[in-house]
């Protein structure tokens, strides 16, 4: 519905701007060159429109999307998707508009343009340029190789955010500000309650290279099947959270919680290699170790309750 949504959108503007069209002698365009500027002009406008919805999905302490019951799982492929689509349309739309200025043999002298007013050229470079390094490190192959390279340039949203904003003018960014604003309110809410740290109190290695951790936990913390819950070793490392389903139950544990880890990438590795240390030094009491636990996250009730067959698969 949404990719309709776009599709119309862009349809009827382009249809608009195409019979309102009349040469611009400031800008020295023929007819078919001021058509393809305008082209691209209009793909910057999609830009807009998913940049606005890129981060509601991964609000997590105020998501929009639980209210409509989107598990966390689907709300982050949608946030994939709208990254995606960021991407290719920012690279039409700069591709375009060079493209243009390259038959004006102007291409070098447009491309370092930092204009006082109005849009600035060199600021939609570099967030282009920015977007591409986000993207590229966020694909599967990339992301599972090295999880460290992924987290650290996920943070580039930032630099992004700020030529973006210096290219399309605060005109411009209102459209896109609310749902800034609101990732940085939900992300202080979460450095906010990450500031809890708790321990690991036993923990096992299984044989289908996976570590279960049994950790403490307020008696207050309430949770359902399929939640999940963002969990920082320092030891490990300082900056990083993963998020891991719980394994054990609300209603039977009220002072602790569960988790298992599949072993993939480095820092699932490394948590697997450092339990397997600490149980071979003392395979029936392993040492306690701080962790810092931040959620849970997932639904309000037992949603899988409206299906009729269950698959588990173990």
């Amino acid at each position: 519905m949404f990719i309709l949504f776009l599709a119309w959108t862009y349809y009827t503007h382009i249809s608009h701007d195409f019979k309102n069209m009349t040469p611009n002698k400031s800008l020295h365009l023929n007819r078919w060159q001021l058509k393809f500027m305008m082209v691209g002009i209009r793909f910057g406008s999609l830009t807009e429109a998913c940049l606005a919805l890129l981060l509601l999905p991964i609000l997590r302490g105020m998501s929009l999307l639980r209210l409509l019951g989107v598990q966390f799982e689907a709300s982050v492929r949608y946030h994939v998707w709208l990254g995606n689509a960021v991407v290719l349309f920012s690279v039409v739309h700069g591709t375009s508009i060079m493209f243009i200025w390259g038959v004006k043999k102007s291409l070098a002298n447009e491309m370092s343009k930092w204009q006082r007013t109005g849009r600035v050229y060199l600021a939609g470079e570099l967030a282009l340029l920015v977007g591409l390094v986000i993207w590229i490190t966020s694909l599967p192959q990339l992301r599972r190789r090295s999880f460290q390279i992924f987290y650290f340039t996920h943070h580039l949203y930032i630099i992004f955010i700020i030529f973006f904003l210096l290219h399309t003018g605060d005109r411009h960014f209102y459209m896109v500000f609310p749902a800034v604003l609101l990732f940085a309110l939900d992300k202080l809410l979460r450095i906010i309650q990450s500031r809890h740290a708790t321990c690991v109190i036993s923990g096992s290695v299984l044989s289908c290279k996976a570590v279960e951790l049994t950790l403490l936990k307020s008696p207050g913390m309430k949770y359902t099947p399929t939640s999940t819950l963002f969990i920082k070793i320092p030891q490990i490392s300082r900056f990083q959270w993963h998020p891991f389903s719980i394994t054990s139950s609300c209603s039977t544990n009220d002072d602790k919680i569960s988790v298992t880890i599949k072993c993939y990438g480095e820092w699932t590795n490394a948590l697997y290699n450092m339990i397997h240390e600490k149980l071979k030094s003392d395979p029936h009491h392993m040492e306690c170790f701080p962790v810092a636990i931040e959620g849970p996250y997932g639904p309000e009730n037992h949603f899988y309750e409206r299906y009729k067959t269950f698959l588990t698969l173990m």
